[in-house]
């Protein structure tokens, strides 16, 4: 509710259904854009190469951790794909075939959003519409207790769980 959540969708000229591919970005939970990833120059136009192949492609802006704390981000991208489900015909998009695909700290939540899909524990909405049949974790976090800044007062994975300045308690590291 803080502000506007938006997608770039990218739709084939051809006829539909397509496969979905769901882009998160990273930027260490804080910071990014779903816009201008740092590993590409002009990343509407690998979106758009992505369209031109046969694929729907969307682009993610999720809430940044100076924003909202985890599982925000996480709701963020489930949303998303509540809505792109929803919106499956205007997009011409294949329902049934979804993928995710996210860098670094997106790497993380397509990894976390593929694998928690029906975790009601984490988002509350969840069921079986967020549900993906593939994700691509591009250089991903899998174990936020394993960071070496973890400790460190204000570190991106403490801003992200919110335990800024204490050491992080094992249930949040976990989930």
């Amino acid at each position: 509710g803080f502000r506007p959540q938006v997608l770039d969708i990218y739709v084939p000229a051809t006829p539909g259904p397509h496969p979905l591919v769901l882009y998160i970005h990273g930027g260490g939970w804080q910071g990014g854009s779903y816009r201008r990833p740092a590993a590409f120059g002009d990343f509407p136009r690998v979106l758009a190469g992505l369209a031109s192949e046969g694929f729907t492609v969307a682009s993610l802006e999720y809430r940044l951790s100076g924003e909202a704390r985890f599982p925000a981000q996480l709701r963020d991208v489930n949303a998303a794909l509540r809505f792109l489900r929803a919106e499956a015909p205007k997009y011409r998009i294949a329902p049934a075939r979804v993928g995710l695909w996210g860098g670094s700290a997106g790497g993380h939540l397509a990894a976390q959003a593929a694998l928690a899909c029906r975790n009601v524990a984490l988002d509350p909405a969840a069921a079986n519409d967020t549900c993906v049949q593939t994700a691509v974790a591009w250089y991903g976090v899998f174990d936020l207790a394993a960071m070496p800044r973890i400790g460190e007062a204000g570190s991106p994975e403490q801003r992200l769980i919110g335990c800024e300045g204490a050491p992080c308690a094992a249930e949040p590291l976990r989930a």
